[in-house]
């Protein structure tokens, strides 16, 4: 049993996962806009690039207009649907991890939630602390509620082994005392019966 709990001990817990709906939704999100981007680059590249406005005679098959720089693009070929593509994947993954953090930070600033985290652990209130964080809400407040609830768990587990060494203890000091009271009746058994004759 000693051996079992100090290989406990040596092991660490294991770093709470991510939310599964989390990932999904990730996935989905850039499922949804790779090929939104690419459909929305081609449909600029054929009708606003490849207008006929910018060529002369009206037609895109013919050189674009002086100083036309959309009708120049135009003329870059297949590659530039792509081009446009990465650009508005670049500003559309942009966007979407700064509101991501943002909203990972939670209701108030990491310092102030921080500073209570301290003060309720100081006067070891857990409960408190883990109010907190649902207070705070956001990724920083979800790590910090993982590891309250973690060692909360540890300490009922240490303070169960604390209890059932406790019972175990009085159970041999009980026992003791009843193999004891054995050990004196057993004597008395064990004694001859002319030792207890009335003649003595």
């Amino acid at each position: 049993m000693e051996q079992k709990n100090a290989m406990n001990k040596n092991v660490r817990p294991a770093a709470p996962a991510a939310p599964k709906g989390e990932a999904k939704g990730g996935s989905a999100f850039a499922a949804i806009v790779i090929p939104l981007a690419f459909v929305v680059s081609v449909i600029v590249y054929l009708f606003v690039f490849g207008n006929g406005s910018n060529f002369q005679g009206g037609d895109n098959a013919n050189n674009p207009l002086p100083g036309n720089y959309l009708g120049v693009v135009y003329k870059g070929g297949p590659i530039v649907p792509l081009l446009l593509t990465f650009f508005l994947l670049v500003f559309t993954f942009s966007i979407e991890r700064f509101l991501t953090i943002s909203k990972a930070k939670g209701t108030k600033s990491i310092e102030a939630f921080v500073r209570t985290i301290r003060q309720k652990l100081n006067v070891n209130d857990i409960t408190g602390a883990i109010a907190a964080c649902d207070q705070q809400k956001g990724s920083v407040a979800n790590v910090v509620k993982a590891g309250l609830g973690k060692y909360q768990e540890m300490a009922r587990e240490r303070n169960m082994e604390k209890t059932r060494r406790s019972w175990q203890s009085r159970r041999k000091s009980k026992s003791r005392r009843l193999s004891n009271c054995l050990c004196w009746r057993k004597t008395s058994l064990s004694c001859p019966p002319w030792l207890l004759s009335p003649r003595w």
